[in-house]
């Protein structure tokens, strides 16, 4: 990369949920973001997206806060919630969209 240049995340997650009842709705979860040019001092967003997640998860490791061995999958609620906050704190955050339906619209999708 050129000193001027500066990297794009997009990143756009789009589900289509139906509950127990038979609603069905969409949640969208959206990350539109970019890094630093090197002479803005600044890195990459996706070191920044990798690294700090990889730090944050190592810190937690290391502080006793996973109590899980081995190689882990990002399933865990005890696990990502605490590093979705933190990275918040970092700049690094999905906007998050959502529309569940009434009764009276439980069709349209």
């Amino acid at each position: 990369m050129d000193n001027d240049d500066r990297d794009l995340v997009v990143m756009r997650h789009y589900f289509r949920i139906e509950d127990k009842q038979g609603q069905r709705w969409t949640h969208t979860s959206t990350m539109l973001d970019s890094g630093s040019s090197k002479n803005q001092g600044g890195i990459t967003l996706m070191s920044k997206t990798v690294g700090v997640t990889t730090a944050i998860a190592t810190r937690m490791v290391l502080d006793g806060e996973v109590k899980y061995k081995g190689v882990l999958s990002p399933i865990y609620p005890d696990i990502y919630n605490p590093i979705l906050k933190r990275l918040e704190k970092h700049g690094v955050v999905m906007v998050e969209e959502s529309e569940r339906p009434t009764i009276n619209n439980r069709s349209k999708l």
